[in-house]
């Protein structure tokens, strides 16, 4: 377990990188024009070098552009020319943002990296319409500003905290880390604009005074920060786990401007609030959901979460009503469900699951949704309405889609998209996306509109791209996509049997309907895809 605690996206894109060479070249049918699958006037694209790119999350700006970052190994990725750097760093990784327009022009692109290894791993846009980035890096020369709280690389990893102007000016970098190893996940702002920020770090000293822990408990612990809006002033600093390994993953906040956290722990004593949910550990690895207050200095909620088997809290988001939505994949068969639309274990080595849980912790719904192979979530997202919208993978061919791109799992494992109402027990759209190759799906963000960006990464040649895309081929061993994807508001019901959930989805008269539109970007070699999806009322 403890390996599996050391970074899993690292781990996750080295064998996913091999898997995709294999794929590719043994699976995959030799590549073809890729026609417009879409009903709609949209765009899909490949994006990369020749090496394999891998996206992690994608985000909407002020304007309808769409944010993309990730990290790449090609020293000829498609960089503009405003790029804030636009060579190759060195070292195994340089992370990346780029920027689409909503019609699919490269609006911006730039490299982010020096002679180590990056990671990008969040993006926010703040009230200025500026890009705000975290990761992680394991260089010493990676780009800082003057006013760097930290401009001295400080361990064998240290966290970073990025701030680009929609021009692609750089206007705030600083290190944030101690002697070892630091990585940053998730970026909010509260009212002032000061930056939260969440990761988990191996590093010692980095507490400040007042916090809920100022001291590192054990093994590598969560961590929650807060840098002032100037970027001048590390304001909090706390420590968060148990005694053995623990993870924080993801991050939101909520309308008082707490932490909700979600990632994993191997601690049996990590910190639990009483009324928790579940109050002991379960497994080697049990997810865990924790909300922490403004100050950092009181556990407001915190409860394990897992079965008989290892647990992944990999999305968390809150909704209008301060509920708190977490999910991930479980390799439990014995979760304890509540009002599910998928009571049981699908199969396979893992299932994704989402749960929703009210302000103060009491749980509202936990269901299981996977087929009879494996299923991954990778993050997830509230509408304005506040529809949850899933994003993963999966080589389950009754994995439950409908109202889709593709009703049909296409490769070896096809991307997801899935669109629960507020209540879970109903699926309103789900969709398999993807080639006859390997394609996951990472990151996904929802606009004011609800529209849905989805992004990852796909080994698939024959991934769809729509004719004049910015690229349309692929250009190396595996392409990165994201899909931009405006549901309808379909009225679904769903009925559960042992493993499989089968759908009915009607206009309201109760007569069923077969709307699909689709707008999709498509990966390159070693590219970014952006696809976009669009499922419209048949008029």
């Amino acid at each position: 377990m403890v390996k599996r605690l050391q970074g899993i996206k690292p781990l996750f894109i080295v064998s996913f990188a091999l898997a995709g060479l294999l794929v590719a070249g043994i699976l995959l049918p030799a590549a073809s024009a890729n026609p417009l699958i879409a009903q709609a006037s949209s765009y899909s694209t490949y994006f990369g070098g020749t090496d394999g790119e891998d996206a992690t999350k994608v985000a909407f700006d002020n304007e309808g552009n769409t944010i993309l970052i990730g990290q790449t190994p090609s020293d000829d990725f498609p960089i503009t020319t405003n790029a804030l750097q636009d060579t190759y760093g060195g070292g195994d990784w340089d992370g990346f943002v780029a920027k689409f327009s909503s019609s699919g022009d490269l609006l911006y692109s730039s490299y982010l990296g020096g002679s180590g290894y990056e990671h990008v791993t969040s993006v926010n846009i703040d009230s200025g319409n500026n890009i705000v980035l975290t990761g992680t890096t394991g260089s010493s020369n990676f780009p800082t500003t003057l006013d760097a709280l930290d401009s001295t690389f400080g361990g064998l990893t240290d966290g970073f905290l990025m701030k680009i102007a929609p021009n692609g000016t750089l206007l705030y970098s600083t290190f944030i880390g101690g002697a070892g190893n630091d990585w940053i996940y998730g970026i909010q702002f509260d009212a002032n604009g000061n930056y939260m920020f969440s990761g988990w770090t191996d590093s010692t000293g980095l507490g400040t005074s007042g916090s809920l822990h100022q001291n590192p408990i054990g093994g590598t612990d969560g961590f929650i920060a807060r840098v002032s809006s100037n970027g001048a002033a590390l304001q909090m600093f706390s420590y968060l786990g148990g005694t053995g390994n623990d993870r924080i993953y993801v991050m939101d906040i909520d309308s008082e401007y707490n932490y909700v956290l979600a990632g994993i722990t191997a601690s049996s004593n990590y910190e639990v609030t009483g009324g928790a949910f579940q109050s002991i550990s379960t497994a080697s690895g049990d997810a865990v959901l924790t909300k922490i207050n403004h100050d950092g200095n009181s556990l407001v909620y915190s409860t394990y979460l897992g079965g008989n088997d290892d647990d992944f809290g990999l999305g968390v988001a809150v909704d209008s009503a301060d509920n708190m939505i977490i999910s991930g994949y479980t390799e439990s068969d014995d979760l304890a469900v509540l009002n599910a639309q998928q009571a049981t274990f699908g199969g396979g080595i893992a299932d994704i699951y989402v749960a929703k849980f009210n302000e103060t912790g009491g749980l509202q719904f936990l269901t299981y949704l996977g087929g009879i192979a494996t299923d991954y979530c990778w993050d997830i997202a509230v509408d304005p309405s506040d529809n949850i919208i899933i994003g993963g993978r999966t080589s389950s061919s009754n994995y439950p889609a409908h109202d889709g791109l593709n009703d049909t799992l296409a490769g070896s494992y096809d991307a997801v998209a899935t669109k629960y109402a507020p209540d879970g027990q109903t699926i309103i759209a789900s969709s398999f996306v993807g080639g006859s190759g390997s394609d996951i799906g990472e990151g996904i963000a929802v606009d004011g509109d609800g529209n849905v960006v989805l992004s990852g990464r796909t080994v698939s040649e024959n991934f769809p791209v729509t004719a004049g895309a910015y690229q349309e081929e692929i250009g190396g061993s595996s392409d990165v996509f994201v899909c931009h994807i405006a549901f309808s508001g379909y009225v679904t019901t769903t009925t559960t049997t042992t493993n499989i959930s089968t759908t009915i989805t009607t206009d309201g008269t109760g007569l069923p309907i077969d709307t699909t539109t689709l707008l999709l970007i498509g990966a390159g070699g070693i590219a970014v895809v952006i696809i976009l999806v669009i499922f419209l009322k048949k008029k």
